[in-house]
């Protein structure tokens, strides 16, 4: 066998080449056709045709279908009366038309003429407006005043009153005095009272206080007013002095106080000041069983205690010993260009009080004990004596 040469294998390979092209060639031109089966048909799931010819099925864009939306219902409405048709109003009469182009001349030619005119002619006489002619209200009975500091003031004509009590308490349940006089006498107060015999106790099974020998009563002389108020013992224990018929014990009582015979007088003069004067022969004030004031015999005017009277602690009440206020002729207090209370030394009108207690604990309160209120307007007062309130044994 005669040996290769080295062309021969470039050969073999291109021979090669040529037979595998061959080979795909028959294989795209379906050579081996009757080799390979062919897809069946029709496809899974049928074929179907729309009303335009286009195919519908697998291997086709589904056709959105369009949502089937429900029939919108609308509600009936309701039955209602008809409204009535409005009322016709008679038309307005037709005039003819008087409108003239000269008309605004005339009314210019008429108005300079009254206008110059007017001149010479005699004024018009002023027409008053006529008022009814009724007959005037009856005058109201005198009312008194609102009640102050110092009282019950009736009015503003009677010149000289005079106002007076045992003991005041002002508070959350209202205004209450006992053995209350007053000048010019008034249906719960007249002119003189006198106390039992026996203690007048303030409460029945709860009692505050009690008082003994007590009396009120005022008066004119020499064209003065008097008032003047006695009582031979004061007992009075916040909020009580007695609970359930029991004594409550000093230390747990918030304010005590004591007095003795005491006598409170106030006069009131045409011509000159207001005089005041309060004599207590002993007396004493504690307060949780700390004692605040102890004295036997007459104090300075408006003696005043703290309470507590320990200045590091918020005070919380105020009693004040022969107390002495000036006031103006309604029975209000004579202020200062501050609007404080000043006293006024001339004053004609004022008060006193044997013992003033103002309290914010245990309760709000004011009380005043032998109260003594003079006004003099300094004419027109005529002496009159009234029946004396002598003390009760």
């Amino acid at each position: 066998m005669p040996p290769r040469s080295r062309t021969s294998r470039p050969r073999t390979a291109v021979a090669l080449t040529f037979a595998l092209t061959l080979s795909l060639t028959a294989v795209a031109s379906g050579a081996y056709a009757d080799v390979l089966e062919p897809p069946p048909f029709p496809p899974p799931g049928g074929i179907t045709v729309n009303e335009k010819g286009e195919p519908q099925g697998e291997g086709n864009k589904p056709v959105p279908v369009k949502p089937e939306v429900p029939e919108v219902i609308e509600p009936e409405a309701p039955d209602t009366p008809e409204l009535p048709a409005p009322a016709e109003y008679p038309a307005y009469p037709q005039y003819p038309s008087t409108s003239s182009p000269f008309g605004g001349i005339g009314d210019i030619v008429h108005g300079a003429l009254e206008f110059g005119f007017g001149f010479f002619m005699p004024p018009k006489p002023a027409v008053k407006p006529q008022i009814p002619r009724t007959a005037p209200p009856p005058p109201l009975p005198p009312q008194p005043l609102p009640a102050t500091n110092w009282g019950t003031v009736t009015d503003n004509d009677t010149p000289a009153q005079a106002d007076t009590w045992s003991v005041r308490v002002r508070g959350a349940n209202g205004d209450a005095q006992l053995t209350e006089a007053h000048l010019p006498a008034l249906p719960d107060a007249p002119s003189s009272v006198s106390g039992a015999a026996k203690p007048v106790e303030l409460g029945k099974a709860y009692s505050f206080g009690s008082l003994h020998r007590l009396s009120s009563r005022t008066w004119m002389a020499d064209g003065s007013v008097h008032a003047e108020s006695k009582l031979g013992r004061v007992e009075l224990g916040l909020p009580y002095l007695r609970a359930a018929g029991k004594p409550v014990d000093v230390k747990r009582l918030p304010v005590r106080l004591d007095l003795r015979d005491a006598v409170t007088t106030a006069v009131g003069h045409a011509d000159r000041a207001a005089e005041f004067r309060t004599e207590i022969k002993g007396g004493s004030a504690t307060s949780f069983g700390r004692e605040l004031l102890t004295f036997d015999g007459p104090l300075k005017p408006n003696t005043s205690v703290r309470i507590p009277a320990d200045t590091k602690l918020p005070p919380w009440g105020l009693l004040t010993f022969n107390e002495q206020i000036t006031t103006d002729a309604q029975g209000h207090p004579t202020a200062g260009k501050d609007g404080r209370y000043a006293p006024e030394p001339g004053a004609g009108s004022g008060y006193a009080n044997a013992a003033h207690l103002t309290l914010l604990f245990p309760e709000a309160l004011d009380m005043t004990i032998g109260h003594a209120a003079v006004l003099h307007r300094g004419s027109g007062a005529e002496d009159g004596a009234s029946a004396s309130g002598g003390d009760a044994q």
